[in-house]
C-alpha cells in the first residue's frame, strides 16, 4: 500500500496538467487595466462618463466643483492687474517681485483648477465606474474607475 501511495505521489508530481477556463469577456492582465484616479478632492459637479463607454486619453470623465477656485483666481487676477498699473507708474523692483510672486500663484491655481477635471488616463473602454452623481464628494487620490486598453477591451 505504501508503494502504491509513493508511486501515485511521484506520478502526480511529474505529470503536467493543462487547465482550460472559458471567460465570457476574455482574460485581461493587470497591465492592460488603468485606474481612473482623481488628482484633487472636491464635490462632483458633473459626470460625463458611464460604464462601457469608449474613451480617449485626456477625455473629461468627471468635473469637480471649481466655484471656490474660480473666485480665488478672479481675485488674484485683479491683484495682478492693480500691481501692473502701479508698476507702470513707477519702475520699482518691489513691484516686479510682487508681480513674479502673483504670476507664480496664478500658475499654481490654474494647475489646481485643471486637476478638478478627472480625465481618461488612456485609450480604451471604461469597465468599472464608481456610482457618482452631482453633489457627491470625491477624495484626492481616490480611484473612481478603470479603463481597459482598446487592444484588449471587449466590443
Amino acid at each position: 500500500m505504501t508503494l502504491l501511495v509513493l508511486l501515485a505521489s511521484l506520478w502526480a508530481y511529474r505529470t503536467r496538467l493543462e487547465i482550460w477556463a472559458r471567460a465570457p469577456e476574455g482574460i485581461r492582465t493587470r497591465e492592460e487595466a488603468i485606474a481612473i484616479v482623481s488628482e484633487a478632492g472636491g464635490k462632483v459637479a458633473a459626470v460625463y462618463a458611464r460604464e462601457g463607454m469608449k474613451v480617449r486619453l485626456g477625455d473629461p470623465l468627471v468635473q469637480l466643483d471649481t466655484s471656490g477656485l474660480a473666485l480665488r483666481k478672479q481675485m488674484l487676477e485683479s491683484r495682478i492687474h492693480f500691481t501692473e498699473l502701479r508698476q507702470s507708474a513707477a519702475e520699482d523692483r518691489l513691484e516686479r517681485a510682487e508681480l513674479t510672486s502673483l504670476y507664480g500663484q496664478l500658475n499654481e491655481l490654474n494647475k489646481e483648477i485643471g486637476n478638478l477635471t478627472v480625465t481618461s488616463p488612456g485609450d480604451g473602454r471604461i469597465t468599472i465606474l464608481a456610482p457618482l452623481g452631482s453633489g457627491d464628494v470625491v477624495s484626492r487620490g481616490a480611484a473612481i474607475g478603470v479603463v481597459v486598453s482598446d487592444s484588449r477591451s471587449p466590443d
